[in-house]
């Protein structure tokens, strides 16, 4: 069975603690007792294994190599594989080593929302690398379309590998081409922390109950082109791609439709819940250096949002970055952005930038409902006399004219 990352921690807390009894049991001097207590923790100590079971015992199917295959329940898959044209699988792929390519055909994955994730690359702590996954359809996912990471607690593996070893142990070098995944229950595409070098080609994602595409903290140098964004978010009122905490992510020349509440929002998460949660850790990133260029985006409230939660209240949020202004609002960082040759229509708001030094040039807006460029953040300045400043604003035509950005709230340009 799959091991949660709560259920990852807690085998972690076990397996520490009898390792420590082990010892103190095979130190003691009378031999009678030290048997018995022997027994009596190798008994219990299987019970919990079992329980909660490990990434090498689970009930995948392993399909090593084998082309045209078919498949009715949750499978492992290793070596150069592919689908049956014809296949409509009804089980989840999990990949857990390196060199694994799946060629679908054009089959198709269907999940019918009882399957956790569509595809999940998952490196359990070791190196993974060079994954491909080509011409799939993935249909009704429980949660994710397709996830890439390492299952385990952020805060355990960032108390045992420094960053380098984050990244090292982490799938990096993947490709996701000409794949579709429809009315996933959560996101599309989750590309966890410490994920890097992520490509998704020509890929479609429509109807996504929360993101079409999720960059997690500490991710970098993924990309997301030639792709299309349909009608995501509604089920979660969220924008179709979050940039959180990551940097120098490449989305370019692809069509966002019809989500509403969003298309591309970059900015900093403020370690939500950091106290409650052992899975929770600081973010440290900040969303710098991304792309954002050649992209059609039409009917969305707001088209591209710079440091989009530097204005939200998150009193609420339990945040582990520290507030002001009085416990409700935190400092978000996204800085050194460029947004460029963007084509955006019907929308509220083109792009609004609530941090420094960010680029915003030869966009064009149509039949904006308010501003087409706006720039200022009401909160910072006001609390911590900090206005936006740094701002390259160039080059942005509104409705066939010349437009300039509207500086509000202190904030001038570079």
């Amino acid at each position: 069975a799959e091991i949660s990352k709560r259920s990852w921690f807690v085998y972690a807390r076990f397996k520490a603690f009898f390792s420590s009894v082990y010892w103190k049991i095979f130190t003691m001097k009378k031999r009678s007792e030290r048997c018995s207590y022997l027994l009596v923790c190798s008994v219990f100590f299987l019970v919990i294994n079992a329980a909660l079971g490990t990434e090498t015992d689970n009930n995948w199917l392993v399909i090593d190599g084998q082309s045209d295959v078919c498949w009715q329940r949750d499978v492992e898959i290793r070596g150069n594989v592919s689908l049956s044209a014809s296949c409509i699988a009804q089980g989840g792929v999990h990949i857990r080593e390196s060199n694994v390519h799946l060629n679908c055909n054009g089959g198709e994955i269907n999940l019918d929302d009882k399957v956790r994730t569509g595809i999940e690359i998952d490196s359990g702590g070791k190196v993974v690398e060079n994954i491909s996954i080509r011409n799939c359809i993935i249909r009704n996912s429980k949660f994710q379309g397709i996830y890439i990471g390492w299952l385990a607690p952020d805060r355990s593996k960032a108390r045992a590998l420094t960053k380098d070893q984050l990244y090292k142990f982490t799938p990096h070098n993947i490709l996701i081409e000409n794949v579709n995944i429809l009315t996933p229950g959560s996101s599309g595409v989750y590309i966890d922390d410490f994920s890097s070098n992520v490509n998704l080609v020509n890929i479609e994602v429509s109807d996504a109950r929360a993101m079409a595409i999720y960059f997690e903290h500490s991710s970098r140098d993924n990309v997301l082109k030639n792709s299309r964004i349909y009608r995501n978010g509604k089920g979660f009122k969220r924008e179709a791609v979050s940039i959180d905490s990551s940097s120098n992510n490449v989305i370019l020349n692809n069509e966002f439709l019809g989500n509403s509440f969003g298309a591309i929002f970059v900015y900093r998460n403020c370690s939500e819940h950091y106290q409650r949660s052992p899975d929770q850790v600081v973010r440290w990133m900040s969303s710098d250096g991304n792309s954002i260029s050649g992209n059609h985006i039409s009917g969305s409230r707001n088209a591209i949002w710079l440091a989009s939660r530097q204005s939200m209240p998150l009193q609420n949020a339990e945040c582990g970055n520290g507030y002001y202004a009085e416990g409700k609002y935190t400092e978000d960082s996204a800085k050194h952005n460029v947004v460029s040759d963007n084509k955006i229509y019907d929308s509220e708001f083109g792009v609004l930038v609530e941090d420094d030094f960010n680029f915003v040039k030869n966009n064009e807006f149509y039949d904006i409902g308010d501003t087409a460029i706006r720039v200022g953040t009401p909160i910072r300045n006001r609390y911590l006399n900090k206005p936006v400043i740094g701002i390259v604003v160039t080059g942005n035509v509104q409705d066939g004219n010349p437009v300039d950005a509207i500086f509000k709230w202190g904030s001038f340009r570079d």
